[in-house]
């Protein structure tokens, strides 16, 4: 598991939960969080734990499965887009092939604040990434 942490030098900006998407499935309780270096999706760890044993070890499992990882990051540098599908936002950076990264996540704020917040990040207004635009 890939945990999350600030690097030497890195401040977090925003933290928002959303629903991410893993194997197919949407995972609540997931989180998309924006530091002055990269744009992180936190997501919870899977809950293997119940799906073995049942009841048995359910408040175990429960709390394993609020343990967040990272599955995908774009640095400020290689991010290119924030896109409107629908129901989702689709984040990609400007690599090709193997170092292409894209997410997409669910029930975030709009579209259009996302698109503020992300020509901010761009530009290093950092000051107006955690408030509505």
């Amino acid at each position: 598991m890939r945990e999350f942490r600030l690097r030497e030098g890195e401040r977090e900006l925003l933290r928002e939960q959303v629903i991410a998407s893993r194997n197919g499935k949407q995972v609540p309780r997931s989180k998309l969080v924006v530091t002055d270096h990269r744009i992180a999706l936190l997501v919870p760890k899977p809950d293997v734990f119940s799906k073995l044993f049942g009841a048995l070890v359910n408040r175990m499992a429960s709390e394993m499965a609020e343990r967040l990882e990272l599955v995908h990051e774009i640095t400020r540098a290689r991010f290119e887009a924030v896109e409107d599908h629908g129901d989702m936002l689709v984040f990609r950076n400007d690599q090709a092939g193997y170092a292409h990264v894209s997410f997409e996540v669910y029930q975030t704020s709009p579209f259009a604040v996302w698109q503020q917040r992300t020509r901010d990040w761009i530009a290093g207004n950092f000051e107006t990434i955690g408030t509505p635009a």
